[in-house]
């Protein structure tokens, strides 16, 4: 299971991942560290720009294919990833495309490590402790089995799935013969992880000829995936508040999109309609901006009014902000009583702004007990 935090993730860990994630980190995951809560170890790892199955979905959806490169990178990352879990002994155990992430640096790597089995170095086959997700399971996967060919079975299926979509029929056949020789129901006849590694390179060499350039493109198609995917949340039947809300961020800051003030307003508007008071004070700092043609302090005094009544303070505000606010209430000449509506819940710095712009406000709402010390 996956636990978001801040802009990082925390994915449950296994035992004995604290003496393995510094070797396989680079090319399986980005470990920022590890976290232990009731005897839980947690990996912290980063969020990436989307996953593997919302690309793929964003690209059925869309009618666009897939390029060979792309398919070429995705088999070099991710066998890279599992031949470094092979020699460090690390079964993933649930390989598919939800957990394979796009990093904001357009590589692929393996998240998820819930279901994960750290094997003894003599240890060749294990029996009953892996699981996996239905679909991507190979077939002796409930009995006794080596995991790593397991896990290659997995990524096969992976390969098929994108391989449904291709645009490049020369190079389908040789990406559908290796996702064939990766499914064969004898794990013993599957294609080993270092052939893959092997072969994934050589394709590499020779196809790939403008590897930053790729790079980029699969940034630019992973955040249309991510977008896609908060939009078509957002706009569900159950018009997911969240979706909206991360939708007039990443418009507002130009998070994984070009920054758009207007598309900014559309999303927050939603969230704020339905009293998401985190919207309503994202687009009353858009609306208190000099910076955009946007401004309308009326309407951004009206919101800070619905959103304080919330409990969503002014106080949680920055420094920064605080002081943005009250050169505006300054700049229009709003009175104390004005003021008073918007239930300011103040921490320290606030107040010594406010006794430097507005001494007579701050006095009027000591007398009604709205500031914090």
């Amino acid at each position: 299971m996956i636990y978001t935090h801040g802009r990082a993730i925390l994915t449950k860990a296994f035992y004995g991942i604290k003496e393995k994630s510094e070797s396989i980190r680079h090319v399986t995951f980005e470990s920022e560290g590890i976290a232990n809560s009731d005897s839980v170890s947690y990996i912290l790892m980063e969020p990436g720009v989307c996953s593997l199955l919302d690309m793929i979905s964003y690209k059925s959806e869309t009618e666009s294919r897939w390029g060979k490169e792309e398919i070429i990178l995705i088999l070099n990352d991710v066998s890279a990833a599992l031949s470094s879990l092979k020699k460090e002994r690390i079964a993933h155990c649930d390989i598919e495309p939800g957990n394979i992430i796009i990093t904001e640096d357009g590589y692929y790597k393996l998240a998820d490590f819930g279901m994960s089995v750290a094997l003894q170095n003599d240890d060749s086959y294990v029996e009953g402790r892996c699981k996996g997700t239905k679909g991507y399971m190979a077939p002796e996967i409930f009995g006794k089995h080596d995991p790593f060919k397991a896990a290659l079975y997995s990524f096969g299926i992976v390969i098929k799935e994108i391989l449904q979509n291709s645009n490049n029929t020369n190079a389908s056949k040789i990406f559908e013969e290796i996702a064939l020789k990766l499914t064969d129901d004898n794990p013993e006849l599957r294609t080993e992880v270092d052939e893959l590694t092997i072969l994934s390179d050589s394709l590499l060499k020779v196809h790939v000829t403008d590897f930053k350039s790729q790079r980029e493109d699969i940034k630019t198609i992973a955040s249309k995936s991510r977008i896609a995917k908060f939009e078509s949340n957002a706009v569900s039947s159950n018009s997911d508040l969240f979706s909206q809300y991360i939708l007039g961020w990443m418009y507002e800051k130009g998070y994984f999109t070009d920054t758009d003030s207007q598309e900014a307003i559309k999303w927050y508007t939603k969230a704020g309609n339905q009293n998401n008071a985190a919207a309503q004070y994202r687009l009353a700092m858009i609306y208190f901006s000099e910076e955009t043609t946007e401004q309308n302090l009326d309407e951004a005094i009206e919101l800070s009014k619905k959103f304080t009544s919330q409990g969503y303070r002014m106080g949680k505000m920055t420094l920064a902000n605080q002081k943005f606010f009250f050169e505006y209430i300054e700049k229009i000449d709003a009175n104390t009583k004005d003021i008073s509506l918007l239930h300011l819940d103040l921490d320290k710095d606030g107040i010594d702004i406010l006794k430097m712009k507005l001494p007579a406000t701050l006095a009027a709402l000591n007398l009604s007990g709205k500031t914090k010390k």
